[in-house]
């Protein structure tokens, strides 16, 4: 049966080559062994090599190699060819031949094993799978999948069998059933809504909602981690959206792996990297989750263990998490104990001898520089465990030398921030007037005692009750700082801060307008912020952050957490809980988007329907459902609730997190309920909330007293009420849901905004517009994923560039991500050059962006303007600053240089400039250089090595098909006699079309040529189409631009400068490129021959007024010199014949050297719509 489904294509006596049926060929055979792979999910790598051996008794085949392409298998089989069959022959017996086979591809392996590839961690069966996947969607190489699931997409009511395919930026869907196949291609970024359906009847589906279908897939073998990997990756693409970040391989990780690919670990060398990768990222983000650690901070392995707790001398039961600057214990009973113990703060790691008792063996002693030591105990693998611990103490101890060296260099520059700082809190400077009882201080001196006191202490139930009740004010700024993981993120980072201030030192920012501009609103009615220190200090924490951060920058309300923050603690302290509030605590609160407040408002109202479902229904009606916490989350109640009792909650919040916001929220609506549901409109409700919150105090005493509520009692009863209800894991799996819908509603209203903003100039429909839109968004989001380059949060990146004046988001486009768009949206096959030249067009502002708008209007004009529009746009990529003199290095001889450099060549000086960096840059015109840095040319241009005309010169030659050569013409522009293009000379004092010149004969023409003799360029045949072009001439180019023709003063229309030799045949090459795969190429290529031999005639022109001026001035030199009696030589007159040749029209010396040949727009459109084949060229759409 196996041998039916595969087909030899190379056979020697011991091997052959097979290729699977169904791959790359037709038939009913290929059909049913492509169906059968389908469905029962057989993906064998479709090229093999078997070792054959053949006898009376059995029959033996090995596979000895696979591969996922034929020219992998073929060098595989030629190696088999040059190194194994000369040997093979010198053996007698056929169990010899098998014998030494075997072992020499098993010696193969083990070499490739021992010299581990990045690129090789996963399996042969996972990049035969990749590449199926690729070839499948379309997509680029360097997409990312992840995993694939066998499943069923119902079609309608009808069920199609085949495979899920979830990458990094896409979920795709393939069936192939007896010649029918469905295919679907889904961008994560395009999803609104992922939901899991449990009927009772049939099995659990997963339903996937764009914003045009439905997508309903079911009979997935493990559906639970199937939904977990979904909702993981359309989470994580809608942070990266948020953050206009990319996918970024985890490095360290891949080393890891490569090194562990020798060992025998089924499960993992079955899981692709990305998988084994996301798997990392979630359960390193649980564990900062769970011990408020900093972001960056990655999970290294976890383990069963016991802790020691010395206040109650037992055993508790958890697991030890281990990282490369922390560790940390967690009970399995909740909230029972924790530890954190940083690095930086371990002093020893030692085995510690049990008395081996059961369960208590196999113990670690870790001793701290407070002088306590931590029990670990039950470690099934111990010395493992010392190992990691001992390695991580002593590379962070590096890390620290490495930092301290940095700080002394900088000392000097630091040393007058430094000075500035505040070192205690602005309570010890403005003290309150109230605190805690006595017998509430008593109890927290005895917990610290018990417990411990700073980062390593042991954070029990205790810890959570003396919270509820309060703290005092000397103790909260420290309490505060261990429960957010800010002191332990602190003294891991010293001078961190202090070296941001130096570094951000007169730098100037987008921030810094708002951040001054909020400071005098950072609680005004406290003294402390009405002058001097406290707004100094505001100040540089918010810079500091803003620097730190450009992604976030400073948004609103950062200033009133900030100055609260101030007020018990020392600056740097709070500047780093400024850090954990706003990426750990709050994330995505406090971007430019607010998007994190807003998916918490989602998540709000969905516990506010599940838990009191008849006053969401009121809220829902009166428009407050989806706002009304928007205030209160976003500055922790500190606006909503008097400052002291606000302070009480910040108390829970920094040990909690978010949920505490929840919960009080929940309480207030609880409270409230019923005279929310009697409310008549919206302001009658928010008049009843902010009427209960007035009320709220932080003094027991006061509470019942003037209808005062404590502030305490509140928090109690949350805990109570909704404790249980609502817990971290429920409010993630909300945000998730949330998420997707936010962040596409955001980016449906930004590009809405956006397409309103690209203007009526635009020829495009909205349809067409949103297309587009969705096409750029979508290569963005691919070219993030590439670009691996983007610095980490927290790293002090320099800031994005100003947003353009029509608020063009995020998508904006350099050059990678234009070339790969642009050429792609084009009709016609361009030359990379042209795309160089579009992209510096666009490029006015030279930053090396380009807006939506601009793309946009340039692929209008090209795809939807009229003929004149499109060769407008031609016209204008070719002249300065889009055209550059750089793009031709490869054309123009290096014997030519010197001659371009000392001439005064008929472009403008800025053309000789290259280009910026790696973006096509524009070139200014006041810039001096003579070179820049070059971009990459293409390298089609194949030129000859002694040019003989400009054709053959840049690029033209071999094109002029159907017509004579250049050279070999005898047509001469001057012999036409009866010239309709008669006009007046130009402004410019250059003779325009229809100059009175071209009607004279060519002995009239004597004195107006160089060398009194005539050039020509097509053969008299075309004579009639040459004078047929000058008729419409002029017509056609008062077609083209009416205003000029209907007002007298022609210069109010700015029309684009003229054009010169070597620009113009540059333009020529590029419609030239336009045509390689016209069905009609023959008339083209002929018609654009004629038009390009009139175009340069006509260019011409120009040179013959100045050429008979500069005769007219030699002979009146000579009459007064002869006149004054000196001799004359007579070789210089003019009536007789030259003894050099003239050069010809087009040759390339005479290109550079001639700065008086020149064309305008409107003279090359009106000779190209005079072709009727050319002008129904250019008027396709």
């Amino acid at each position: 049966m196996g041998a039916t489904l595969w087909v030899n294509e190379c056979i020697n006596p011991c091997f052959v080559l097979q290729r699977r049926k169904g791959h790359g060929t037709r038939g009913l055979s290929s059909l049913l062994v492509a169906t059968l792979d389908s469905v029962f999910d057989t993906r064998p790598p479709p090229y093999r090599i078997l070792y054959q051996n053949q006898s009376d008794d059995e029959q033996v085949s090995i596979v000895v190699a696979v591969a996922v392409q034929r020219k992998e298998i073929l060098e595989n089989w030629e190696w088999i060819e040059k190194n194994l069959m000369p040997t093979l022959s010198s053996f007698e017996s056929e169990a010899d031949v098998r014998r030494y086979v075997l072992t020499k591809i098993e010696s193969l392996v083990s070499m490739e094993d021992a010299n581990p590839s990045a690129q090789d961690i996963d399996s042969i069966s996972n990049r035969a799978i990749l590449h199926r996947f690729h070839k499948l969607f379309a997509l680029p190489r360097d997409e990312k999948l992840v995993n694939y699931y066998t499943c069923c997409y119902w079609k309608g009511k009808v069920p199609c069998q085949g495979q899920m395919y979830l990458s990094v930026n896409f979920l795709c869907f393939y069936s192939f059933i007896m010649g029918n196949q469905t295919c679907i291609k889904l961008n994560w970024t395009d999803i609104t809504v992922l939901e899991k359906d449990m009927p009772l009847l049939f099995p659990q589906t997963l339903t996937v909602v764009t914003r045009e279908n439905t997508y309903n897939f079911s009979m997935f073998v493990n559906f639970d981690e199937t939904f977990k990997l979904v909702t993981q990756l359309a989470n994580l693409a809608m942070k990266q959206l948020v953050e206009e970040e990319g996918f970024r391989e985890d490095v360290a990780l891949k080393r890891k792996v490569a090194l562990e690919r020798g060992k025998k670990k089924s499960r993992k060398e079955n899981t692709s990297f990305i998988q084994r990768d996301l798997d990392a990222r979630y359960r390193s983000e649980s564990y900062r989750c769970k011990f408020s650690l900093p972001y960056t901070e990655k999970l290294d392995g976890d383990t069963p263990c016991r802790l020691f707790t010395p206040y109650d001398k037992r055993h508790v039961l958890g697991r030890l998490y281990v990282s490369a600057h922390f560790v940390c214990f967690t009970s399995k009973i909740h909230r029972l104990v924790s530890v954190v113990m940083p690095m930086n703060e371990v002093e020893s790691v030692e085995p510690f001898r049990t008395t081996g008792e059961a369960g208590i063996a196999n113990g670690l002693l870790i001793c701290l520089r407070n002088k306590a030591a931590v029990l670990i105990t039950g470690l099934p693998d111990r010395d493992r465990v010392m190992e990691k611990l001992i390695n991580f103490k002593a590379k962070l101890k590096f890390e620290m030398v490495s930092q301290k060296s940095d700080t002394q260099v900088s000392e000097e520059g630091s040393f007058k921030e430094a000075e500035l700082l505040l070192k205690e809190p602005l309570s010890k400077t403005y003290p309150f007037t109230t605190d805690v009882d006595d017998k509430l201080k008593a109890k927290w001196a005895a917990m610290f005692d018990e417990y411990g006191r700073g980062v390593c202490m042991y954070r029990t139930v205790e810890l959570h009750r003396l919270l509820l009740d309060g703290v005092p004010l000397k103790d909260r700024g420290e309490v505060w700082m261990i429960c957010s993981g800010a002191a332990a993120e602190m003294s891991l980072n010293e001078g961190y801060y202090v070296d941001l201030l130096r570094k951000s030192r007169d730098k100037y920012m987008m921030a810094l307008e708002e951040i001054e501009r909020d400071l005098h609103r950072s609680l005004p009615e406290h003294p402390a912020f009405q002058q001097g220190p406290g707004i100094d200090a505001l100040r540089r924490i918010l810079t500091a952050y803003a620097f730190r951060n450009p992604n976030i920058g400073y948004c609103q309300a950062m200033n009133i957490v900030g100055s609260v923050l101030l007020l018990f603690n020392s600056e740097e302290e709070a500047f780093w809980l400024l850090v954990a509030v706003c990426e750990r605590l709050l994330p995505d609160y406090y971007n430019t988007k607010v998007v994190g407040a807003l998916v918490d408002q989602g998540v709000f109202a969905d516990i506010v329907e599940k838990v009191l479902p008849e006053l969401h229904t009121k809220l829902k009606e009166l428009g407050l459902d989806d706002m009304v916490a928007l205030s209160w989350f976003l500055t922790v109640f500190l606006n909503a609730i008097k400052f002291d009792a606000a302070i009480h909650i910040l108390d829970l919040f920094f040990y909690d997190g978010s949920r505490v916001m929840f919960q009080v929220a929940m309480q207030i609506l609880k409270e409230n309920q019923n005279e929310i549901l009697d409310a008549r409109d919206d302001g009658e409700a928010l008049v009843v909330l902010t009427s209960y919150t007035d009320r709220l105090t932080e003094r027991e005493d006061e509470h019942g007293k003037k209808d005062k509520i404590y502030i305490g009692l509140l928090l109690t009863r949350s805990y109570m009420n909704f404790g249980e209800a609502i817990d971290n894991e429920l409010i993630e799996k909300l945000r998730l849901k949330h998420r997707l819908k936010v962040v596409q509603n955001l980016e449906d209203s930004q590009m809405r905004s956006i397409i309103k903003s690209v203007g009526p100039d635009c020829k495009f429909t909205s349809e067409e517009l949103e297309v587009l839109y969705n096409i750029i968004k979508e290569e963005h989001l691919l070219w993030r994923s590439r670009f691996t380059g983007t610095p980490r949060r927290g790293e002090g990146v320099l800031e994005r560039p100003k947003p353009d004046p029509c608020q063009q988001s995020q998508y904006r486009l350099d050059f990678e991500i234009f070339s790969q768009i642009f050429p792609r949206l084009l009709p016609w096959q361009v030359n990379p050059l042209f795309t160089i030249r579009a992209f510096r067009l666009l490029d006015s502002s030279d930053v090396g962006l380009l807006t939506f708008r601009d793309i946009a209007c340039l692929l209008a004009s090209l795809l939807k303007g009229d003929p004149t529009e499109k060769i407008s746009v031609f016209y204008r990529c070719h002249l300065p600053p889009a055209f550059n003199m750089s793009d031709l290095e490869d054309v123009i001889p290096l014997s030519l240089h010197n001659l371009e450099e000392d001439t005064e060549v008929g472009v403008e000086a800025n053309d000789a400039l290259g280009s910026c960096e790696s973006s096509p840059r524009r070139c200014g015109s006041s810039s001096k250089q003579r070179k820049g840095i070059n971009i990459e040319k293409p390298k089609e241009i194949d030129i000859a090595n002694t040019p003989s005309s400009v054709f053959s010169d840049l690029g033209l030659k071999g094109k002029l098909m159907g017509c004579r050569s250049l050279s070999e013409s005898s047509y001469s522009v001057a012999s036409t006699k009866d010239s309709p293009c008669a006009s007046k000379p130009g402004a410019d004092g250059g003779i325009p079309i229809g100059s009175p010149q071209l009607a004279r004969s060519p002995a009239d023409n004597s004195d107006l040529s160089p060398s009194g003799e005539t050039f020509s360029f097509v053969d008299d045949s075309q004579a009639e189409t040459m004078e047929y072009l000058r008729e419409r001439m002029k017509s056609a180019i008062n077609k083209t631009n009416p205003e000029c023709a209907s007002k007298p003063d022609s210069s109010k229309s700015n029309p684009p400068p003229d054009i010169n030799q070597i620009q113009f045949i540059q333009l020529w090459k590029t419609f030239y490129d336009l045509l390689d795969r016209d069905s009609n190429e023959q008339q083209l290529f002929h018609a654009l021959a004629v038009v390009g031999t009139l175009l340069l005639q006509l260019g011409e022109t120009h040179k013959w007024p100045q050429e008979r001026m500069e005769s007219d001035l030699a002979e009146a030199m000579r009459t007064i010199v002869g006149g004054s009696g000196e001799e004359v030589d007579s070789s210089s007159s003019p009536d007789e014949p030259r003894d050099h040749e003239s050069p010809k029209p087009g040759d390339l010396r005479s290109c550079l050297l001639d700065g008086e040949w020149r064309l305008n727009c409107e003279q090359i459109v009106a000779s190209i719509l005079t072709e009727p084949s050319l002008a129904a060229f250019f008027d396709q759409r």
